[in-house]
């Protein structure tokens, strides 16, 4: 009775060191471990998951299926605990970063910001061929913006639209092109981004939006589907009063024209009109990804520290990026002038602003999804979901809470519900089989012993050779 066990554990030990995933039996029984299946109920003990071909055929108690499959490969998980596959909702991906996700348990990224004809061809590569040793996609091609963009550098990540007619066309076109969603950008102008969305929701593509000259209650009213960055909300919460005041900081604190990014007017809203906004888009189900890890790094571009990160070693630096992680340079591109302490200091002031805001909103049931913005500055692929999930935490969400704002709700909200986002029956077999316990301590997300990705098995330590 004990030689599927000890077959199980020689398993793990011949784990490919090139970084390669095991490719063996394709029925796989993972026991023993507390399985915390991302759908918010409470932890199963001595759980069993049973995976053939990729996908989970079983996954609960063990005493509840006590017989395993003949022949089945035997991974012994007893003492650790197991999550579903995580999901970083913002991501601007490049061909170095897939085994740093996968290392650190992020098995699938949505990217929002890139080259349509590249992301989409990376994305149908990587796939369509589950033993590519890189996160699954959800493409949304270009940004689009007005014809006065903010990223003028990456002129074939941007998608320009200068009218109504404009607009509608580019959705088409990117429809074409098999996108799975599309991004707004700061600059749009209010009647095009609401003629973009619904020619996206005619066609079937969900929309989110980096906000900017259109606030989140209106995009709310436009309909849109997921607010990045919680852009767009502090300028819906504005009294008449304070639209003044706010011209007023922007002058002084050199904070960018006719946009939101990276300064927000947080210590002018109102609080009536914040928990308006809040009912707004609980009911009509939009989506949040605060990204409170890249409005740390930048809140910290002064801190010499920030060059202690380890992780830093991983990133491989192209010309562009080299020039974008200068903070000068970063400030620059937003049309702004080099921050001064003063401008650090109210940054993190805004930062807490957010993190209330999203602890209300996520106690009112509003939907929270969890992202990076990887690769801004000291924002390291696959390490930074980590830290999002921390903050996330730290901004008042339950560890459950945020488990789920990179499972079951980013699951949701990429329209990919039926194939990922929790450990269930007929899911795809993406799981982090971690050495502690993520609800006790959610920095236990980074504790790896093993990650599955469609079944296959990944060690994170041969993966960051």
């Amino acid at each position: 009775m004990y030689l599927p066990l000890i077959l199980g554990l020689i398993a793990i030990l011949f784990l490919s060191v090139s970084g390669e995933p095991v490719q063996e039996d394709n029925r796989i029984a993972v026991v023993g471990g507390t399985l915390i299946d991302g759908m918010g109920v409470p932890p199963i003990p001595d759980s069993l998951i049973l995976i053939d071909n990729g996908i989970i055929t079983y996954a609960g108690k063990r005493q509840f299926h006590p017989s395993l499959p003949s022949g089945a490969r035997v991974i012994d998980v007893k003492g650790r605990y197991i999550i579903p596959g995580l999901i970083d909702m913002h991501v601007h991906y490049e061909d170095w970063m897939g085994k740093l996700f996968l290392a650190n348990g992020v098995t699938t990224v949505k990217d929002t910001g890139n080259d349509p004809d590249w992301i989409t061809k990376e994305r149908d590569r990587i796939n369509r061929s589950s033993d590519i040793v890189a996160p699954r996609i959800i493409a949304c091609g270009p940004v689009i913006d007005s014809t006065d963009p903010i990223w003028e550098m990456y002129s074939t990540h941007i998608a320009k639209a200068g009218d109504v007619i404009e607009a509608r066309k580019i959705v088409r076109g990117l429809a074409e092109k098999k996108v799975d969603c599309l991004k707004t950008y700061i600059n749009l102008p209010a009647a095009v981004m609401q003629a973009l969305i619904d020619e996206a929701h005619r066609i079937g593509l969900p929309v989110t939006g980096h906000l900017g000259h259109v606030n989140a209650h209106q995009a709310a009213a436009f309909g849109i589907d997921e607010i990045e960055h919680v852009s767009g909300v502090a300028e819906a919460s504005l009294t008449d009063a304070a639209v003044e005041k706010v011209r007023t900081v922007k002058n002084k604190h050199n904070s960018p024209t006719g946009e939101n990014w990276p300064v927000q007017p947080w210590e002018f809203t109102s609080p009536e009109r914040l928990q308006s906004l809040i009912q707004l888009l609980v009911e009509r189900r939009v989506a949040i990804d605060p990204t409170f890890v890249v409005y740390d790094r930048i809140a910290h571009l002064n801190d010499p520290m920030r060059e202690g990160d380890s992780n830093l070693k991983y990133i491989r630096f192209s010309e562009e990026l080299r020039h974008l992680w200068v903070p000068d340079n970063y400030f620059r591109i937003f049309g702004t002038k080099p921050w001064r302490k003063q401008e650090f200091d109210r940054a993190l002031k805004q930062q807490h602003a957010r993190m209330r805001f999203i602890r209300e909103f996520a106690n009112s049931g509003g939907i929270v999804v969890a992202g990076s913005d990887t690769p801004n500055p000291y924002v390291v692929p696959g390490f930074s979901l980590h830290n999002e999930l921390e903050l996330l935490v730290k901004a008042g969400l339950t560890p459950m809470q945020a488990l789920q704002a990179s499972t079951f709700n980013a699951a949701q909200v990429i329209r990919r519900e039926k194939t990922l986002g929790t450990i269930s029956e007929g899911k795809t077999a993406d799981l982090v089989i971690l050495n502690g316990d993520p609800l006790r301590n959610i920095k236990q997300t980074k504790n790896i012993h093993l990650v599955f990705k469609h079944g296959l098995i990944y060690k994170p330590a041969d993966l960051l050779k």
